[in-house]
Formats: C-alpha cells, sequence, structure tokens
C-alpha cells in the first residue's frame, strides 16, 4: 500500500484551481444573464418604439380626419412665401382639385376674391415683420362661392417657417349673418331700405 503526502503547496495549488474555476463559472453565468437582460430589453426597447410610432401615426391620422370632417387644414409660409407642412382639406377649402400641388402663396391667391387677396397680402406681409396674431374672413371665387376664416399666427412655426395659417370653412355662418342683415334692414317685400335704416340715414346726416 502507497501513502501520498501532500505537502502545503500541492492544496494550495489546487484551491486555487478551484477558486479560479468557481469565479470563471460565475463571471460566464454573469455574462450570460447580461446578454440577456440587455436582449430582453432591446426587446422591449423595440417594442415600445413601434407602439409609440403607432399610436402618434394613429394620432396624426385622427387630426387629418378631424380636419377633413371639420372642413380645417393648415399650411405654413417661409419668408420667401413658398407653402409647406400642409394638412386636411387646403386644396378643397381653397377651390383646388385635391391632386393639385401648392407650392406658393400666389397659387392660392388666385382662387380668392381680388379685394380679399389684397388685404390677406398686406396681412402676410405686415406678419413677416412682426409677430402677430389675426385672422380674416376672405370668399373663395368659383361655381360655388365659400368664405373662409383664416387665422394667421407668426409666433408658432416650424423652423424655417415664418407663419402659420390656419384655415376653417364658415360659408353657411357667414351666409346666415348676411341675411340676418338683410332682414334687418331691408324689407322682406320690396326689397328696398326699411325704417331702421332711414333712421340711421337721418343720424348720420
Amino acid at each position: 500500500m502507497r501513502y501520498e503526502i501532500q505537502t502545503t503547496e500541492d492544496i494550495a495549488d489546487r484551491n486555487i484551481v478551484w477558486l479560479i474555476a468557481l469565479i470563471g463559472s460565475l463571471l460566464s453565468i454573469f455574462a450570460t444573464g447580461f446578454v440577456y437582460v440587455m436582449v430582453q430589453t432591446g426587446k422591449i426597447a423595440n417594442r415600445l418604439a413601434r407602439e409609440m410610432t403607432s399610436a402618434l401615426h394613429i394620432s396624426e391620422n385622427s387630426l387629418l380626419e378631424t380636419q377633413r370632417l371639420a372642413r380645417m387644414g393648415s399650411f405654413q409660409l417661409d419668408n420667401l412665401q413658398q407653402v409647406t407642412a400642409l394638412t386636411g382639406n387646403i386644396q378643397l377649402l381653397f377651390g383646388l382639385a385635391p391632386e393639385e400641388k401648392i407650392e406658393t402663396l400666389a397659387h392660392i391667391l388666385q382662387h380668392v376674391a381680388p379685394e380679399d387677396a389684397f388685404i390677406f397680402n398686406d396681412i402676410i406681409y405686415a406678419a413677416m415683420e412682426t409677430s402677430l396674431h389675426t385672422h380674416q374672413i376672405l370668399q373663395i371665387i368659383g361655381p360655388n362661392p365659400s368664405w373662409l376664416n383664416l387665422i394667421i399666427d407668426s409666433s408658432n412655426t416650424a423652423p424655417g417657417a415664418a407663419l402659420r395659417i390656419i384655415a376653417m370653412d364658415v360659408t353657411e355662418k357667414y351666409l346666415a349673418e348676411q341675411k340676418i342683415k338683410h332682414l334687418a334692414y331691408q324689407d322682406t317685400l320690396t326689397g328696398l331700405a326699411n325704417r331702421r335704416v332711414c333712421v340711421w340715414r337721418r343720424i348720420m346726416h
């Protein structure tokens, strides 16, 4: 029978080997866990990005649909009066074909009543020079004339744009107001000015 005598050095070397093996195993487990967490985090981030993108598209589509149903739209102008960032029913509102491309303000003004276009152009130039938030009602010429309320805002625009213009069809409201004025100041039978107009004229003179 043989007996092997283990020295203290042999035992220490064996313990070091086991310690190295243990540390290696722990590092391997840690690396595997880290990779797993990173992969799962990446999947979650990608899913969240897709969900946020989908929600953004839904929100944009809802806004466009709301503008379409409300007969609204908007566009922006740069300092050269180039039209950008069209939304909603701008073509329809200004009497253009849906597929017609709008590039400049001049293109839009061709479909506006001359006297209104002149005033609108002056407002645009004024808004280009200073911060301005105002509105104007103008008539769109064509077989079926319509009236738009334009909100001109130079304080809330995207980079590179000078003005943002929101257009809303107010034809029904405008015609109703004109009818009320007609009934208030003209005789319904003769169509002539009624007593209120005559009294107002005497007061003015």
